[in-house]
């Protein structure tokens, strides 16, 4: 059983098949990410998928999943998507939302808090906060390099160092749900930039 707060590790479930779909071979980690992620979704859960992207799937699995998704992207192609009875889009910056207080059960957010500007995270993590109901979750992964002199050379790959998101979390009101481990034997890893893949589960309190 997959820990919620956690590196993903080389044998953790993964496929590459994903919502009846064949990800492609340079999306080395969604082949873990969505399938860790897709398990926390719900058929009552009112969801967003924060970052959701243009081409990526897994906001249409949500909305097969949950009662209903929203999807948030900055890229204005968004509103070109297919929609769902169940799935609406909004082309936004995730810091400034316009969404209301409390409107959601469950926010997903798959590797994108590390293309942010880390000046902009706070503001980001406290929209989440505040568009969360009471004891609604957070599900996010996000990219960590393991070493801090290569993550300060590095121009090619964006990521985080996990020191810097265990910062950015106790400046939240957020708390993980259940143990949170840094173990990093046998991680799934990307060995040229030394990146890796950690994933969270937040609860609002």
């Amino acid at each position: 059983m997959i820990e919620n707060n956690a590196f993903f590790k080389n044998n953790d479930y993964n496929s590459n098949t994903f919502a009846g779909k064949q990800l492609p071979n340079h999306w080395w980690s969604r082949v873990y990410e969505y399938h860790w992620a897709l398990k926390f979704a719900n058929e009552n859960d009112i969801c967003a998928d924060m970052g959701c992207g243009t081409v990526h799937p897994f906001v249409f699995a949500l909305a097969d999943k949950c009662k209903f998704v929203t999807g948030v992207d900055s890229n204005s192609d968004i509103m070109k998507l297919p929609r769902k009875q169940n799935l609406k889009f909004l082309n936004q910056d995730i810091e400034k939302l316009t969404i209301d207080s409390e409107s959601f059960d469950k926010i997903f957010c798959i590797s994108v808090l590390e293309h942010i500007n880390l000046d902009k995270i706070n503001n980001v993590l406290y929209e989440f906060y505040r568009t969360l109901k009471k004891n609604g979750r957070l599900i996010l992964t996000l990219d960590i390099c393991l070493d801090k002199d290569r993550h300060k050379a590095n121009d090619t790959w964006d990521s985080i160092l996990l020191s810097q998101f265990f910062k950015f979390i106790e400046f939240t009101e957020f708390n993980f749900d259940g143990n949170v481990s840094t173990n990093a034997y046998n991680i799934l890893k990307r060995d040229k930039e030394n990146i890796c893949i950690y994933h969270a589960v937040l609860v609002k309190k």
